[in-house]
């Protein structure tokens, strides 16, 4: 337990200290909001296994999650896929 408090100290002083890691944080918690999270919500919203995107990439399970999603939705998933591509992490397999 104290590791991983002392880890997090570590990873909260590292991400203050360098400009691209703050731009990395931002992108991903963007204002306030969590977009990750709200991502991962809709895979389990919308009951996509961990069996059907262990083998995709983080472009291809938002184009997936864009084919159900509500049009409030489509807008967060449009959002999350600006930040992978920015980042140069939409091609990167999820797993």
């Amino acid at each position: 337990m104290i590791r991983q408090v002392s880890a997090g100290k570590g990873l909260d002083k590292f991400i203050s200290h360098s400009e691209n890691a703050t731009l990395v944080k931002e992108n991903l918690l963007g204002d306030g909001e969590n977009i990750i999270g709200k991502v991962m919500g809709m895979v389990e919203k919308y009951n996509v296994s961990s069996e059907d995107i262990k083998n995709m990439s983080i472009a291809s399970l938002i184009f997936k999650l864009n084919s159900v999603a509500n049009p409030q939705e489509r807008g967060l998933l449009d959002r999350a896929m600006d930040m992978a591509r920015n980042l140069g992490i939409d091609q990167k397999p999820i797993s």
